[in-house]
């Protein structure tokens, strides 16, 4: 993400913060300033200026705010918000690169302040939503699911070792290490303790989870995926979180994977063709030959 990019997703969460805020009580420039310099990661200093373009982008979103004395006031009510395709899309938008940029820490709270506005909707707005398709708002995420989630960011940061259930009876021994959101899902990345891999779990897939008194350890990254990319791929080819190159040929790359699920990995690697070779683990080559079994089988 680009540099203008995070300053964008960084202005739509306060708009968001202020909009929360304005629902509680008015609130004047400096105490609106106060409030974004209360949230913000950095020491940046706001203008009142810079909140008057903060208070205009509610018009984009027809959200009616009135200034009274010194204080600004929330006119709409917040019980009956009518948005058309084009404020719905703009909302989503700036959803969208909020939890670009805050996906690990701040999830929770993007969720809940889009909430606010989605379960204020009115009849109209919801059917434009639905017509939409491709939107996927705060509205779908249950209260349930937030203190899930929520849960689950507790226990990566207190790092301690995790047995966990599923609901198909599979049980893991984990080290939790993060959240992560796939259209608009919740997933745990943990460290398989048994295969000495990293996996993905759905958390609505999860049934019972026992914390254990062993801390998660750093060195369990000593067994990576070991790949080779080689000729056009060589040269296009994007790092992803948790990768770095271990040698570099004319042609050739040879990639080390640490944390990525080695399930999505496999078949992430399959779609690359004769252009990517796995080089070890013994295990997961043995896998991904599987795989490729499995594939040509289909065509016999």
């Amino acid at each position: 993400m680009t540099t203008k990019e995070q300053k964008m997703a960084n202005s739509g969460i306060r708009v968001l913060e202020i909009l929360k805020k304005l629902v509680e009580k008015p609130l004047s420039k400096d105490e609106i300033i106060k409030l974004i310099e209360d949230n913000s990661s950095t020491k940046n200093i706001y203008s009142k200026e810079t909140v008057s373009k903060y208070l205009n982008t509610f018009k984009l979103l027809g959200i009616d705010i009135e200034k009274i004395g010194d204080k600004f006031y929330l006119r709409t009510n917040f019980n009956k918000i009518n948005l058309d395709k084009k404020k719905l899309e703009t909302l989503n938008f700036l959803k969208n690169y909020a939890l670009g940029v805050h996906r690990k820490e701040g999830s929770i709270k993007i969720t809940e302040l889009f909430r606010l506005i989605e379960n204020s909707f009115d009849d109209e707005t919801i059917k434009e939503q639905a017509h939409l398709g491709g939107l996927r708002l705060g509205r779908r995420v249950s209260d349930s699911s937030a203190l899930m989630i929520r849960t689950f960011e507790e226990y990566c940061k207190d790092r301690r070792r995790l047995k966990i259930k599923l609901k198909d009876g599979r049980n893991f021994s984990i080290e939790p290490k993060d959240i992560i959101f796939k259209q608009e899902k919740a997933f745990l990345l943990g460290y398989n303790l048994q295969k000495r891999e990293f996996k993905e779990f759905f958390l609505e897939d999860i049934e019972e989870v026992t914390r254990q008194p062993q801390r998660a350890l750093d060195n369990n990254f000593l067994n990576p995926v070991m790949f080779r990319v080689k000729g056009g791929l060589a040269k296009v080819y994007d790092l992803r979180e948790g990768e770095q190159i271990s040698e570099t040929h004319k042609h050739k790359k040879v990639i080390l994977n640490y944390a990525e699920d080695r399930e999505l990995l496999a078949r992430r690697l399959l779609r690359y063709g004769k252009e990517c070779e796995v080089l070890s683990p013994q295990e997961f080559r043995q896998y991904f030959v599987k795989l490729l079994d499995e594939m040509a089988a289909k065509y016999d």
